[in-house]
């Protein structure tokens, strides 16, 4: 099970982090609660170190969280019937949203629903600063909507997987450290994987292209003979146009050459020409 809590409102940062801390400060550690909510259906099967390892308390168990009574203590506001004016009408009005919105493509769930709309219910039904409490809360966006309505959010779900999604939706993340894991990744990545998208290089550093294409032909996936549909085509007639990478291509042919721009190194005149020298004749057909 999975809470989340925050503010997005610039003015209440500094108060809302504090508030945090305190609360988390006087949480027990979980360690020492798993015995209490063994029993609870939906316990998921598995070691106590796995759970605990996948955990973030408070504010994220992978097991029935152990802290919900005290956080609608610290945050909820108790309800007296003397006082209380709570009145609402139901909500009547359509609501329409897409899901092309970033939030909603960040992860894919089955059953998700754009967080835009649940926020029109939230803001109709709630006030700020209000408790929202989602049970089924799948991807969490409950609980994206309610944070971005100065609410706070306690969701729940017996998927594990859907509850670890909710939470990394939900938790406040540190932007810089993001940064900085999401580019070691990439190198990571590149430097694994990074030779699938180079070129064979010859002496002048770029793809002897002719040469790669005849292998091509010859293993019959491009036409091997001059008369299979060929045409011949000067240099002067191929040009370079702007993309994200620079290309050559020949006016009326469906396909085209991308260099691939090593470590910002620029081709030289003489990689240009190998290259050109191998797309001079074309057969109408993508490559």
């Amino acid at each position: 099970m999975d809470y989340a809590t925050g503010s997005l409102f610039p003015g209440e940062e500094k108060q809302e982090k504090e508030q945090k801390d305190e609360f988390a400060a006087s949480c027990r550690p979980l360690a020492e609660l798993l015995n209490s909510v063994r029993h609870i259906e939906g316990f998921p099967l598995g070691r106590d170190e796995d759970i605990l390892a996948l955990s973030d308390p408070p504010y994220y168990t992978a097991c029935p969280n152990p802290y919900i009574g005290e956080f609608i203590k610290f945050y909820g506001k108790p309800y007296d019937e003397a006082t209380d004016t709570y009145e609402r009408t139901p909500y009547v009005s359509d609501v329409s949203e897409g899901k092309n919105d970033p939030v909603y493509n960040a992860h894919s769930y089955h059953t998700k629903v754009p967080h835009k709309a649940i926020m029109k219910y939230i803001e109709h039904y709630t006030e700020e600063g209000d408790l929202v409490f989602d049970g089924f809360c799948g991807s969490g966006m409950t609980g994206v909507a309610a944070q971005l309505q100065g609410r706070r959010a306690i969701l729940g779900d017996l998927s594990p997987a859907a509850t670890f999604i909710a939470y990394n939706y939900n938790a406040p993340v540190d932007v810089a450290e993001f940064e900085r894991e999401a580019k070691r990744i990439l190198r990571e990545v590149e430097k694994e994987c990074g030779w699938m998208y180079e070129t064979f290089h010859n002496e002048a550093g770029i793809l002897p292209a002719k040469k790669a294409m005849e292998k091509a032909s010859g293993a019959g996936i491009l036409p091997a003979k001059k008369d299979a549909g060929w045409k011949p085509a000067p240099l002067t007639e191929f040009k370079q146009t702007e993309r994200d990478l620079p290309h050559w291509q020949h006016p009326g042919a469906i396909f085209f050459v991308t260099f691939n721009i090593y470590q910002r190194k620029v081709l030289s005149a003489k990689s240009r020409d190998i290259v050109m020298e191998a797309v001079k004749y074309w057969d109408g057909s993508k490559i």
